[in-house]
């Protein structure tokens, strides 16, 4: 079993963050606490999560930055990139005014044959979707993939 670590949470209710993907958020005055939070802590990491009404969270992405700057339009973003998913335990102790939680990473599924047939099934009804729209490039970065969580994250 994977080992839980202790990280500050950016609750987010716009983005969508996959392992994988690069991207800005805007340092909102929480944003900014979880932000500063990761950076004053040894791994530079921290948990971007959904913003749900009901309830908390289950699962969300541990994400490292890389940037953090000023925009054009004269706010803060930092630039972070998801690493891979992770399953929210309790809350935890940690520096700063964040909340901190423990994660632990959530492993990699053993890829099946019934998951290479639906990964197959999905790939050929997002190809066709995306060749009525003319959308060539994107068509031939989708027939490169050929990991089914790859597939799934894009």
């Amino acid at each position: 079993m994977a080992e839980a670590m202790s990280l500050p949470v950016l609750f987010v209710t716009d983005e969508i963050v996959l392992p994988g993907m690069v991207l800005p958020i805007a340092l909102d005055d929480a944003a900014r606490v979880a932000v500063d939070a990761a950076q004053a802590s040894e791994s530079g990491q921290l948990l971007i999560a959904p913003r749900l009404e009901d309830r908390y969270p289950t699962h969300g992405v541990v994400a490292k930055i890389l940037q953090v700057g000023r925009m054009a339009g004269g706010g803060s973003a930092a630039v972070v990139r998801g690493e891979h998913r992770a399953h929210i335990g309790a809350g935890a102790t940690g520096p700063g005014a964040a909340l901190w939680v423990e994660v632990t990473e959530v492993p990699q599924t053993e890829v099946t044959d019934e998951i290479k047939a639906l990964a197959a099934e999905y790939k050929k009804l997002l190809l066709a979707m995306l060749q009525r729209r003319e959308a060539w490039q994107i068509v031939d970065y989708v027939n490169s993939l050929t990991d089914p969580s790859a597939l799934a994250d894009t």
